[in-house]
């Protein structure tokens, strides 16, 4: 398998923030979700399934985890979200 950098991936990802569609969750304590609109390297499977495709891109990176006392708690995930279906990470 090979790379092919500058080329655009196949994924349509969500690159602006709306605050309604995606509300802030911040507690004192307890689960935590808040967004960042950001520019990142992706990559992606290619069209024909054997090369990897990898791409500067604009995307909305979701953050979530676990508060406790006003400060992180544990293990904190990222990821960017599909536009058809932002369930999809």
């Amino acid at each position: 398998m090979g790379s092919v950098y500058g080329q655009s991936i196949s994924r349509k990802l969500v690159v602006a923030d709306d605050t309604i569609e995606f509300s802030r969750v911040i507690p004192k304590n307890g689960f935590m979700r808040t967004y960042l609109s950001t520019n990142t390297e992706i990559w992606d499977l290619a069209a024909d399934k054997k090369d990897w495709v990898r791409a500067s891109q604009n995307v909305l990176i979701c953050i979530e985890g676990e508060y406790k006392n006003g400060k992180r708690e544990g293990l904190f995930t990222s990821y960017v979200i599909d536009s058809a279906q932002h369930v999809s990470r």
